[in-house]
């Protein structure tokens, strides 16, 4: 892995230095004028001027303002010659849009660097849109406030280098890189857009290294339908399920690809996933969405998966296959909830490896992998895979261990020398055969990397026998079903299985990002100590370069200023996240870099709230308001309005017949310790007869529901089951609730942190009408066969239970009750879909429906009447059996009657549900 030779803030960049031919200087000022000459003291103005003056090897020199427009040179540069634009000093020459166009527009050019400026887009114009176009950087600019998308498209030699990107906007995505190839993301930070940062699709060849991602309002990053992505020394942090984000997981969705010596910790829900899927647009010819995106064949090691609030790794989906996982730390990971490490769905590939991982949590012996609908230990999980030749099953000799880290508080997670971790881990590839020459077949080629022939990049320094006999590859060959051949720079020796890996000390690789003792000739680590500070209070900054000197540095602490001291102390002035970067320069020439990152809290108050949103003008937008989601088919409507009672603004919540109307708006804080937090205060107003429930969800256990309903309408308060819960009032009034989230712990005493909170809106169907005997299967005492925990899930958002049915015969019953003698219809509720059968349907143990076609293609709802009857007081029974004509699933929502006389149609349909709110707050008591 090689940050050395490239993208450091060296001409190589600019054009592999040697033969480059310099041209022109000219400079500009938003006092100057097109006339003059272009010289410092008769600057020109315009950046339109700029573009169509410059030639070959000339450069345009921006002094400190404001420039408004498009750089869009009318020429190409030449490899020996670029064009270049940059700010005089960093990030002093703001560029803006004139109008809407991009502030960088790029088609076909080619050996184009634009460098140090702060772009802002102002809401109005994105930062750039790149198609066709061939060797071209942008580096060191700091960009902010775009409205849409960096569009990169169709483009070979592309560098993305040391840049700030913050969209500022809670939907939508930041970046893409498309049908691009030759491509290096080095050195950026990532921030502030709803959800997703960095989408790389359709690509190849492609680095992605030495990042901080660290996007609070949404996931990460999405890699979908590339190949060949080297994703190495990144800082992966902070991801949240909430805004405008459809979850917190980054997609790891591609092929031949190495995922590596990666930092992920402190994600506030689940932050990697590989998840398998077809994309809502695809099509057999579609060139961008043939589908399934897909994780096929690529390699994650030494990486350490720490401290977040999900499961370290998720894979599940249609095509998940020939993937390794080997030498990772998953290590105290959803320690809010059941404590799993990695879920592996049971929907994927068996042919998937994870071999020496530790998979730890907060216990020890806690079951720490989700095998499908299993719990396992992780000796569990590697005697329940089966094991083939002593040596190949999909989880083979993990560990259950603490990593022992140096310094967990202060994010050092370099390994003790008592740790479990050190020579504990498994050798890349092994040699194959025996001989010595400078062509080494090895038996897993595809964990090297070897440039991409990209540019400037340099192929893996790797140890050969021991870990210190260091040879480095300059190309690896892929060859299937033969040995891969790694080229190296020099004669090795080799013996049949030995050890070939990435450079080691001692007896073996050790398991994690970072090797205890190892000689790496260009790795550096960075720290910062503390790692989380209020504005104002010193940070202080050091490197590990394991043995080598360090002949030069340069810290960008991402507020605008720099150090070049070995060991610096900073002070932040305003409070953030912040991705600072050390790059490095060895006595020998090489050259290194090694990204931290520091949060910096504003104050707070210790009695101030963990969440605090009343959707003003002033507030909405940089508050908690950009995490609350209020998207995607589930949800109603949402918009933002004033309030009926003029006192100020709040959220309208309505029926939307495009939507799925199960869920009005949800939020996910984070770690909410109920202890801390216990009370959840909002106002709202909800006419007669609208159906509303509140929902709070905790991290996902296998001893516990994945959500309660705390709160409801008093026509839903059903929902509410075992837990005493607070009634909404629906008199068309304003009212001010205050929930206490501790009244949960009467029926989950160990309860101690919730995930979610949320309006749980049932209005899918029209309401039963006034008069109308309701019975929900959800809180029932229902049985079924199969009554394995695995067969039943009870699906509170949806108001179903579901029985995972595969055999004629196999039944779900309930239980109601009847207060007294009742005559009129029963229906049976249900919820037809494409994975359903055809049931028989009893009541009392009577057949009363022979043959029901559960199945539709979609997933509709439907009433199923049972006839007019007259059922006594007392318990009745309906039971549902799945027919051998057609087996399948089992949905059941519920039982309603109609006594004789009531009403056949409710007194409100869909289009009149809505409710407002406002003033929510999560408080401490």
């Amino acid at each position: 892995m090689h940050w050395q030779t490239i993208l450091t803030v060296s001409a190589l960049i600019l054009t592999l230095s040697c033969g480059v031919t310099h041209g022109a200087d000219y400079y500009l000022s938003p006092e100057g004028n097109d006339a003059n000459a272009g010289s410092r003291d008769a600057p020109w103005q315009s950046i339109a001027h700029a573009n169509e003056s410059l030639q070959p090897g000339d450069t345009a020199i921006f002094l400190p303002g404001e420039y408004a427009g498009t750089i869009q040179p009318a020429n190409s540069g030449t490899a020996d010659a670029p064009i270049s634009f940059r700010s005089e000093e960093h990030r002093a020459a703001r560029l803006v849009p004139d109008d809407t166009a991009p502030i960088i527009r790029l088609d076909g050019h080619e050996h184009i660097v634009i460098e140090d400026f702060y772009l802002d887009g102002e809401a109005r114009g994105n930062w750039a849109q790149v198609t066709g176009a061939r060797h071209v950087t942008i580096r060191g600019c700091e960009m902010r406030r775009s409205p849409g998308i960096m569009l990169m498209l169709e483009s070979s030699e592309l560098r993305l280098i040391d840049n700030l990107f913050s969209a500022d906007r809670f939907r939508g995505d930041m970046i893409h890189i498309r049908n691009c190839n030759e491509v290096v993301f080095e050195g950026n930070s990532t921030t502030r857009v709803g959800h997703c940062p960095l989408r790389i699709h359709n690509s190849f060849n492609v680095v992605v290294r030495a990042n901080v991602f660290r996007c609070e309002w949404g996931r990460n990053y999405e890699f979908w339908m590339s190949g060949r992505l080297l994703i190495e020394d990144n800082i992966i942090t902070r991801a949240r399920d909430s805004a405008g984000s459809a979850d917190s997981r980054a997609k790891n969705l591609y092929d031949d690809s190495i995922f590596r010596r990666n930092l992920v910790f402190d994600n506030l829900h689940t932050p990697l996933n590989s998840g398998s899927y077809i994309w809502s647009g695809a099509g057999p010819t579609s060139p961008l969405y043939r589908g399934p995106f897909v994780t096929v064949n690529s390699r994650f090691y030494h990486n350490t998966i720490t401290d977040n609030l999900g499961h370290g790794w998720e894979l599940n989906g249609v095509n998940v296959s020939s993937n390794h996982f080997i030498n990772n730390i998953f290590h105290r990971n959803y320690h809010t909830g059941g404590g799993t490490q990695v879920m592996y769905a049971d929907d994927i590939s068996r042919d998937n490896r994870f071999t020496t991982n530790i998979l730890s949590g907060a216990e020890p012996g806690q079951p720490v992998v989700r095998h499908g609908d299993n719990y396992w230990t992780a000796d569990e999980a590697n005697e329940n895979t089966m094991t083939v030749g002593d040596f190949w099953s999909i989880f083979h000799e993990n560990i259950d261990a603490d990593p022992a880290f140096a310094d967990r508080e202060v994010r050092d997670f370099r390994l003790t020398p008592e740790s479990p971790a050190i020579d504990a881990g498994t050798p890349l590839a092994l040699a194959m055969g025996s001989g010595t020459g400078s062509e080494l077949p090895v038996t897993d080629g595809g964990m090297f990397y070897d440039g991409f022939g990209i540019e400037g990049e340099e192929g893996d320094f790797i140890a050969v026998g021991s870990g210190d006999n260091i040879a480095q590859i300059e190309r690896v060959e892929l060859r299937y079903y033969q040995p891969a051949i790694l080229h190296l720079d020099r004669e090795v020796t080799w013996e049949d299985g030995m050890a070939v890996s990435l450079p080691w000390a001692g007896a073996g690789p050790d398991i994690g990002a970072i090797q205890h003792g190892a000689h790496h000739p260009t790795r550096v680590i960075a720290f910062a100590d503390p790692p989380a500070v209020e504005p104002g209070e010193p940070v202080s900054f050091s490197l590990d370069a394991f043995g080598k000197e360090i002949e030069a540095v340069r810290w960008d602490f991402e507020d605008g200023t720099f150090s070049d001291e070995l060991e610096p102390t900073h002070t932040f002035a305003e409070a953030g996240h912040y991705g600072v970067t050390a790059r490095v320069t060895f006595d020998d020439g090489r050259q290194g870099i090694a990204p931290v990152f520091v949060h910096v809290p504003q104050r707070l108050d210790p009695q101030a709230p963990l969440v605090e949103v009343d959707f003003e003008d002033e507030t909405h937008g940089v508050t908690w308001g950009f995490h609350f989601k209020f998207y995607r088919g589930h949800q109603t409507g949402a918009t933002r309005v004033e309030r009926p009672d003029n006192e100020g603004m709040c959220m309208h919540i309505f029926y939307d017949p495009d939507k799925r109307n199960q869920t009005a708006a949800q939020i996910a804080p984070g770690e909410w310790e109920i202890d801390r937090y216990p009370l959840v205060r909002f106002d709202y107003r909800i006419p007669p007869g609208v159906p509303v429930t509140v929902e709070v969800r905790p991290f996902r256990a296998p001893d516990r529901p994945t959500g309660f309903v705390i709160a409801a309408t008093e026509n839903e308060r059903a929902r509410m089951g075992e837990v005493d819960g607070y009634i909404l009032n629906d008199d068309g009034e304003w009212h001010t609730l205050t929930m206490d989230v501790r009244r949960l712990r009467e029926v989950y005493p160990e309860l101690q942190h919730l995930r979610q909170w949320m309006f749980s809106t049932p209005w899918g169907t029209a309401p039963s009408p006034v008069g109308w005997l309701s019975f929900p299967a959800v809180g029932s005492d229902f049985s079924s066969d199969p009554d394995g925990d695995e067969d039943v899930v009870v699906h509170r958002q949806l108001d179903i239970v579901l029985l995972r049915s595969d055999a004629p015969g196999q039944w779900l019953e309930m239980p109601f009750t009847l207060e007294e003698e009742i005559t009129g219809e029963v229906f049976v509720e249900l919820l037809d879909h494409t994975s359903r059968g055809a049931v028989q349907i009893m009541l009392n143990d009577e057949i009363v429906v022979e043959d029901y076609e559960h199945w539709t293609d979609g997933t509709v709802p439907s009433r199923v009447s049972l006839g007019e009857m007259t059922l006594p007081a007392g318990e009745h029974t309906v039971r549902l059996e799945v027919l051998e004509r057609r087996t399948g699933m089992i949905g059941l929502t519920g039982v309603t009657v109609r006594p004789e006389g009531a009403p056949d149609t409710p007194p409100l349909t869909l289009e009149d549900f809505e409710f407002w709110f406002d003033n929510f707050s999560i408080m401490p008591e």
